[in-house]
């Protein structure tokens, strides 16, 4: 900025209003500014701006399997939305790893994001505790813990209905397969699938 501002011959704070458009300069000024930009190759600092600004517009995405389609259906509508608002997002897939997560979680962090999205998850109150502390707004979807705002299922509603309509028609051996209950949203379908299971009287096995 300094180097701009020196080939040509104006202040720091000029070149400054040249770029961001936030006083009125003459156009001989702007031309001088904007020929010696071009001529030194010089890229503004789109992030420092922003830091000035105390906002960076991204946005991270965490999510624990991008290969399931829910997961990258549901990011992919996620980053479509904040991209028309003017937001760039970082996804990142943790592989269900929490190691993987927490260093991927402070690398976001150290980029100044504005807001942290993580998808389904569990056991990493600590991590979401963490970023929640250095002043990221963090949001839980398909799950919920404590106070954080969250966008969910009704998976024990869900679960009732699904019970309900294979009783109604008769079935009476229902078995249930699952991932690795560890995941928070996952564990709420099976104690929905439980509770449907008693309400409606059939063994569980």
């Amino acid at each position: 900025l300094k180097d701009v501002a020196n080939r040509s011959g104006v202040a720091l704070s000029t070149v400054s209003h040249v770029i961001n458009g936030t006083a009125p300069i003459t156009e001989e000024v702007k031309r001088r500014v904007n020929q010696s930009i071009q001529e030194l190759n010089y890229i503004p600092n789109a992030l420092a701006r922003r830091l000035r600004q105390d906002r960076t517009h991204m946005i991270g995405i965490i999510v624990p399997d991008i290969s399931n389609e829910f997961y990258s259906k549901t990011a992919s509508t996620i980053i479509r939305h904040f991209s028309n608002d003017g937001y760039t997002t970082v996804m990142v897939d943790t592989g269900y790893s929490l190691k993987r997560m927490q260093k991927n979680v402070d690398t976001l962090i150290e980029q100044r994001i504005d807001g942290l999205i993580v998808l389904g998850g569990g056991n990493d109150e600590h991590i979401l505790n963490h970023a929640a502390e250095t002043g990221v707004k963090v949001l839980l979807a398909d799950r919920h813990y404590e106070d954080y705002p969250s966008v969910e299922f009704q998976y024990q509603e869900y679960m009732d209905q699904t019970i309900c309509y294979l009783h109604e028609k008769r079935f009476r051996k229902i078995g249930y397969i699952s991932e690795s209950l560890d995941m928070v949203n996952l564990q709420e379908r099976y104690d929905g699938f439980i509770q449907a299971m008693k309400k409606y009287h059939v063994r569980i096995n």
